[in-house]
Parts: C-alpha cells; sequence; structure tokens
C-alpha cells in the first residue's frame, strides 16, 4: 500500500523512506529512499515559497513535521507491538522465577527432611511434593 503526503504542491510517497532531514538555510527537505537495495536522494524546495509572517511556523516546518510525525506514527505501532512482547517474556520470566524458587524450597525441605530424625519420610516428602501452599 503506497502512502503519499501531498508537500509544496507535489506528491510525496513515503512508502520506502528512510530518512529525512531539513535545511532551513537552503530551505530543503531532503529524502531518502531505498528501492531494490539502492539509496535515492530527493528534494523538495522551498526556496521560492512565500511564508505568511503571521504564522508561527514556517511551511518548510509544519511539511516536515507531517512527514516527521507519519514516519513516527508508523515506529510507534511497531514499538508498541515490541513493547507488548517484552511485557509478555518479563511476565514469563517472573513467573518462571517464582517457579524456581518455589521448587528450590520445596527441595530444600525435602533435604532437611531426608537429613532429620523424622519417622514417615516418604509421607512428609509426598506432601512437600503435592501441596502448591507448602515453602
Amino acid at each position: 500500500m503506497e502512502i503519499f503526503l501531498k508537500l509544496n504542491g507535489e506528491l510525496v510517497n513515503l512508502e520506502n523512506l528512510f530518512n529525512v532531514s531539513k535545511n532551513d538555510k537552503e530551505r530543503i527537505i531532503k529524502l531518502s529512499y531505498i528501492i531494490d537495495g539502492k539509496v535515492i536522494g530527493y528534494e523538495l524546495d522551498y526556496s521560492d515559497v512565500k511564508d505568511d509572517v503571521n504564522e508561527e511556523k514556517t511551511i518548510l516546518e509544519k511539511d516536515f513535521e507531517k512527514i516527521e510525525k507519519f514516519i513516527m506514527k508508523e515506529v510507534d505501532l511497531d514499538y508498541k507491538k515490541l513493547e507488548a512482547r517484552i511485557k509478555d517474556l518479563e511476565f514469563a520470566n517472573s513467573i518462571s522465577r517464582s517457579l524456581k524458587d518455589r521448587y528450590r524450597r520445596k527441595i530444600e525441605a525435602i533435604y532437611k527432611i531426608i537429613n532429620s530424625r523424622k519417622l514417615k519420610k516418604t509421607k512428609l516428602i509426598k506432601e512437600i511434593i503435592e501441596n502448591e501452599n507448602n515453602c
């Protein structure tokens, strides 16, 4: 799906865009695309564009922000997916850690029973293994 923005009277394709920069002095927005493994540069020239003195930002700045907003929106979607995956992994790791701790405590309790002088060690060990709340 190709995505276009109308900037400075031109339709600009944002599909394969990987870098954007602006030169305020020369009043140019430089776009870099990767197409078929080659880097292709494109410039939007704003030298002939008259800015409104009543506006806070120039047309060059507004157009540059449009491109950045689009790029960040795309990155933001990927970031949210990655963030959700990281949270899933952290949750799985915390469960894993708590299981390891629980089993470690059970093993320690079993060794204490084995090394103790108690009778019916098998029954006590079986209770520790079967009881989730134990340890």
